[in-house]
């Protein structure tokens, strides 16, 4: 059952955060917006509770806009900010190489709850088919990237979440 006052004031929060500094998708140049929307859909057909997906509505939040961590307290549990977090990626302002900025992504959600691990498949369900289809050349790196990421540390997500994740990655191996 969804509590769509909080479902609503996440999306809402998301919508302004995103919008405010004209946040747009980098191959579509759609409002940004509608990926936080469909991992929220995506979410949904595993009957997630409310806080995973007001939580799923902020998961690029952190990372992509002017919110910080202490902004998110003030407005949402405890249980949604750690979900939140537990999706950010950590290693942003490591100067470092990306492979090792990945395994720290990597080991850091492998910590996380299994509802932060359903958040994280719906999310690369979602982006891996636009890397797939708009950037061919660093899909090659991507999809390495999400195996490993699959194969590390989401294990323990939900079975259709991983079967969905799996599937894109083993069509797009198929492809090469």
């Amino acid at each position: 059952m969804f509590t769509e006052s909080l479902v609503t004031r996440a999306e809402l929060f998301a919508v302004a955060a995103h919008s405010a500094i004209g946040h747009e998708r980098k191959y579509t140049k759609e409002p940004y917006i509608q990926h936080p929307y469909r991992v929220v859909e995506i979410l949904k057909k595993i009957s997630v509770d409310d806080e995973v997906l007001a939580a799923a509505w902020l998961h690029d939040i952190l990372e992509d806009t002017d919110i910080n961590s202490n902004i998110l307290e003030q407005f949402f549990t405890d249980r949604i900010v750690s979900l939140v977090l537990a999706v950010t990626d950590v290693s942003d302002l490591i100067d470092c190489s990306r492979a090792f900025r990945k395994k720290l992504n990597r080991d850091h959600i492998a910590l996380g709850s299994v509802d932060a691990k359903n958040i994280k498949l719906a999310d690369g369900i979602d982006n891996m088919p636009s890397i797939i289809k708009y950037d061919p050349e660093f899909a090659v790196t991507y999809i390495e990237e999400k195996y490993l990421l699959f194969n590390e540390a989401l294990t323990e997500g939900d079975a259709r979440l991983k079967s969905d994740y799996m599937d894109i990655i083993n069509g797009y191996y198929k492809t090469i």
